[in-house]
């Protein structure tokens, strides 16, 4: 098989919703890689939430914030910002209305003096115990910071109601307004990212930077906001775990992450 451009979600896609990388994915993008494939992680994530862990299986490159920020082999290639005018509005709003948040940039995660408590409750009720899984899911987390900021790729935000979501949306056009699940499928977070800012669009921007082909793409994932990288690559994978909107448009659904969905995928398509 000649050489594919692997395109990799993090979360319910690579990791589980519980941070466990199987073995099985690692050993699999190993022998992807030694049989010449390049691997690329393409995530919501800032640089600053790809860990040690996550590196230290062998990756080609990284697409993070949705699109806003590409390196292929350690060269970055792109980046974008949130402007620091519109990073105030939002910033003002969220505190306005007491909502935990948190700004992602590739220099760190800087929260709001709301955001543990908030966060907490995603676990539950906000208890010293799901206080301490919150900052396990976010052992980086940066907090007290000057929150005005020049460098986001994005915003995200803890959920009291859907009214918060229905007022970012109709209160900031400037940004498109997404939602997600911290812990799975429940929706619990909003984020504000950049409008024109997209996975498949990242892919792109990619495979430009290296010469290579939209023909030579496969991409992995199992949320609504990995839909336009599965849709725009040659072949779209949906992981067990995916959401059933997102295995309907894929090519082909492996198992779960935990079932080595990612191994029996590579081998179905002859990667490993």
């Amino acid at each position: 098989m000649k050489q594919q451009f692997i395109f990799l979600d993090i979360d319910g896609t690579l990791i589980d919703y519980d941070m466990t990388l199987p073995d099985s994915a690692v050993a699999a993008i190993r022998q992807a890689r030694a049989n010449g494939h390049r691997v690329i992680i393409c995530s919501g994530r800032s640089k600053a939430e790809i860990y040690p862990y996550i590196w230290e299986i062998g990756l080609d490159g990284y697409i993070g914030g949705n699109g806003s920020y590409i390196e292929y082999q350690g060269q970055p290639i792109h980046e974008q910002f949130i402007s620091a005018d519109d990073a105030k509005c939002a910033i003002d709003w969220l505190e306005q209305r007491k909502l935990g948040y948190y700004l992602e940039a590739n220099s760190g995660l800087y929260a709001n003096a709301y955001f543990l408590d908030s966060a907490a409750t995603i676990y539950g009720e906000n208890t010293p115990e799901n206080r301490q899984k919150v900052q396990a899911a976010f052992p980086h987390m940066i907090y007290n910071a000057n929150l005005y900021r020049n460098d986001l790729n994005k915003i995200s935000f803890r959920l009291n109601c859907m009214e918060d979501y229905e007022a970012a949306v109709r209160d900031f056009p400037q940004f498109a307004v997404g939602l997600w699940g911290g812990t799975g499928h429940r929706v619990e977070f909003a984020d504000f990212g950049q409008k024109g800012v997209h996975k498949a669009k990242a892919v792109d921007i990619l495979l430009e930077y290296v010469g290579a082909s939209l023909e030579d793409t496969i991409a992995f994932g199992d949320a609504d906001v990995d839909a336009t990288m599965l849709q725009h690559c040659a072949i779209g994978v949906a992981m067990g775990n995916a959401k059933d909107s997102l295995k309907a448009i894929a090519d082909y659904v492996t198992t779960a992450v935990q079932a080595d969905g990612i191994y029996k995928a590579f081998q179905y398509y002859q990667l490993i």
